[in-house]
């Protein structure tokens, strides 16, 4: 096998794994998620689904859940009628609350 040969096989077998990665990175799987706020009251609430206003949002499996004074709370702290912002992620076509904010005037905590 020539030097040239021997070179431009390194060179090849070097290159290879760098446009994996740009396949990967530049896929639509490789794109960030979608990612958008809204606001509402909560008329529905189970374990794996949030109705807000008129959109049923999965929930995170990382949802983050904070009250006026930043106080962390539990999904459970949550009731139908609270009002609500929520960062919703869109991943696969699929809508996930990401973060929920109670925005109700008095927490029932306080």
């Amino acid at each position: 096998m020539s030097k040239s040969m021997k070179k431009s096989k390194s060179m090849k077998n070097a290159l290879v794994p760098l446009f994996v990665l740009l396949a990967i990175l530049l896929s639509p799987a490789g794109v960030a998620a979608e990612a958008f706020g809204m606001s509402g009251e909560i008329y529905e609430l189970t374990n794996k689904v949030i109705n807000v206003g008129d959109i049923a949002l999965r929930i995170s499996p990382t949802v983050k859940i904070k009250t006026p004074l930043k106080n962390k709370a539990r999904l459970q702290d949550l009731k139908v009628g609270d009002h609500v912002f929520v960062d919703v992620v869109t991943y696969n076509g699929k809508r996930y609350a990401d973060r929920i904010v109670v925005l109700s005037a008095v927490w029932r905590t306080l």
